[in-house]
C-alpha cells in the first residue's frame, strides 16, 4: 500500500482477489509519495526555483501547473 506523505490518501493497494496485485486511485503519481491533489496544490503555491520535487526546467509537472494556473 502506498499513501500520500502530505495527506495521507491511500493512492494504492493490494488487490483483494489476486494477492500480489496492487490497485491505483486516479490520484496517484506513478513514482511518487505525492497524491495529484496535493502536488497541483503543491505546484501552484511554490515558486518552481524553489520545489523539492522537481527540477527546473526539465521538471514533469510543468504542464500540470500550467493548466491549473490558468483555471
Amino acid at each position: 500500500m502506498k499513501c500520500c506523505n502530505v495527506c495521507g490518501c491511500t493512492m494504492t493497494w493490494e488487490n483483494l482477489c489476486l494477492p500480489g496485485h496492487l490497485q491505483e486511485s486516479s490520484c496517484n503519481i506513478e513514482d511518487w509519495n505525492i497524491c495529484h491533489d496535493c502536488m497541483v496544490e503543491h505546484c501552484t503555491q511554490t515558486n518552481c526555483l524553489g520545489c523539492k520535487y522537481g527540477k527546473y526546467p526539465e521538471c514533469p509537472f510543468i504542464a500540470m501547473k500550467k493548466h491549473y494556473m490558468n483555471n
